[in-house]
């Protein structure tokens, strides 16, 4: 139970860098915590009280701006990528901007336009994602028939992970 109250607290201390999308850069990840969590934030967070909601409220929150990073343009999400990928930083750019063209607004989301454009910006919706596919598939009619011996939307299931309805790059 310790080690859980630690790691929140570790979470809580990074929350500004990932607001700041720097938490790709491990250097800075790692000084940032040396940094913050002494000992004195090492036995306040072994007095914790865990909220389990409040809890799965920051997972969440963290989810989704650690998914969002990689559509960033900076340098340092362009290495990382490039190394996990062994792509190019143009094949890189390319795909986010392909990405994008399938991102839907998220209706649900209520506020400014600026609140709806942040929340579609973590993934492909099931019916984009069938577009996706369908577009790719109707090029090519081996590929076509193919493909439509597979059920698409079990194959989106699947890698939905948190069933949220959303590919997006949380896990």
């Amino acid at each position: 139970m310790i080690m859980r109250k630690v790691l929140i607290k570790v979470i809580e201390i990074m929350l500004p860098l990932i607001e700041k999308e720097m938490l790709i850069n491990p250097p800075i990840a790692q000084a940032h915590i040396t940094k913050n969590f002494t000992i004195e934030e090492f036995n306040a967070a072994k007095n914790l009280v865990i909220d389990d909601k409040a809890l799965k409220d920051l997972e969440e929150a963290f989810k989704n701006e650690y998914s969002s990073q990689w559509m960033s343009t900076e340098t340092s999400i362009y290495r990382t990528l490039q190394t996990a990928t062994h792509f190019s930083k143009n094949e890189i750019i390319e795909l986010q901007k392909e990405f994008n063209k399938y991102i839907e607004p998220d209706s649900e989301v209520k506020g400014d336009e600026a609140q709806k454009a942040k929340a579609a910006t973590t993934g492909i919706k099931k019916k984009a994602f069938l577009k996706i596919i369908n577009e790719v598939i109707a090029k090519d009619e081996d590929k076509k028939v193919y493909i439509e011996s597979f059920d698409l939307v079990q194959i989106f299931d699947v890698f939905d992970v948190d069933k949220n309805g959303i590919l997006d790059f949380k896990y």
